[in-house]
């Protein structure tokens, strides 16, 4: 029987140390695979570029947003992360959904962030979510595995 592997995502807000730790995983974990978000798909929608640069097209919404956020981490889970898991690998994300609650949480959106985990209810919950802080004494990891829904 073929041990399962275990789904780890790294996050925090920028600047938070999360490139850092996860350099580090790299060096003690180097048979994990590595992911990160956004993905490829991700950078290179129009939308996206146009929402990023601060002139959103006509018409976007946040909605739009949230919904293409979600679906491209579900095509990564459905494309890269069920089958690393399936052959027993363990798979490190930098960033999944947690990002996304964390920015709208940020902009004071709190009315959204439960639209997030309403229409999210096909993405993986991780095995372990380590979860970066900044504060005036450095960064300091906290966990949470908290499904989604």
């Amino acid at each position: 029987m073929n041990k399962r592997g275990r789904l780890i995502v790294v996050e925090g807000m920028t600047a938070a140390g999360k490139t850092s730790y996860i350099d580090y995983l790299r060096r003690i974990r180097p048979d994990a695979r590595y992911l990160a978000q956004p993905t490829k798909q991700w950078k290179e929608d129009k939308r996206v570029q146009l929402l990023l640069n601060g002139t959103p097209p006509a018409g976007f919404r946040e909605m739009e947003e949230i919904d293409l956020a979600i679906e491209t981490r579900y095509r990564q889970q459905e494309q890269e992360i069920r089958p690393a898991l399936r052959d027993g690998v363990d798979v490190i994300v930098h960033r999944y959904l947690y990002s996304l609650v964390g920015y709208y949480y940020a902009c004071n959106r709190e009315d959204l962030i439960a639209l997030i985990y309403e229409r999210a209810t096909r993405i993986m919950k991780p095995n372990l979510l380590i979860f970066l802080s900044v504060s005036s004494g450095g960064v300091t990891p906290l966990r949470h595995t908290e499904q989604f829904t």
